[in-house]
């Protein structure tokens, strides 16, 4: 019976260089053919999903992802969270967008090659010490978190 079985949010980006237009096919007949609902932004820098459904089709989903891109999909940070039924999404939007996550900045102006590499927290707190301890100054730290995630950190 759907009442009882468990529901959940899905959330996850990855900065994939990837064929926007082929992506978008697969998502969208992937995410329908499983009933899921929710947003998708595919664009070619990436993959941007806040997705709700039954949990373990979320799960088959982001097997699928993962799969499907490999060494990068290995890397993807799936967010899972408990929902009820009264907080799913009702449908599914996916849509090909020109930035996986909108920081109004021109992807060609910011290519993801020149990206750098990510940090666990552990290397993201020496990286600080080291630039604090040195004279050189030229670091910089972009926190791109939203209004939302800076408030649950307060």
């Amino acid at each position: 019976m759907e009442g009882t079985e468990a529901h959940a949010i899905l959330l996850y980006y990855a900065y994939i260089e990837l064929d926007a237009t082929t992506e978008h096919a697969w998502h969208d007949a992937l995410a329908r053919s499983l009933g899921l609902g929710g947003r998708l932004r595919i664009s070619s820098q990436g993959l941007n999903g806040t997705l709700s459904g039954r949990e373990a089709l979320l799960k088959e989903y982001s097997r699928a992802v993962t799969a499907r891109h490999g060494e990068h999909g290995a890397r993807i940070d799936w967010k899972f969270g408990v929902a009820e039924l009264h907080q799913l999404f009702p449908e599914l939007s996916c849509r090909i967008v020109s930035e996986v996550v909108s920081l109004g900045v021109d992807p060609l102006q910011a290519p993801l090659q020149l990206a750098g590499r990510h940090l666990n927290p552990a290397e993201f707190h020496e990286e600080l010490q080291r630039a604090a301890a040195s004279d050189v100054r030229n670091v910089v730290l972009l926190d791109a978190r939203n209004v939302y995630e800076t408030a649950l950190m307060l």
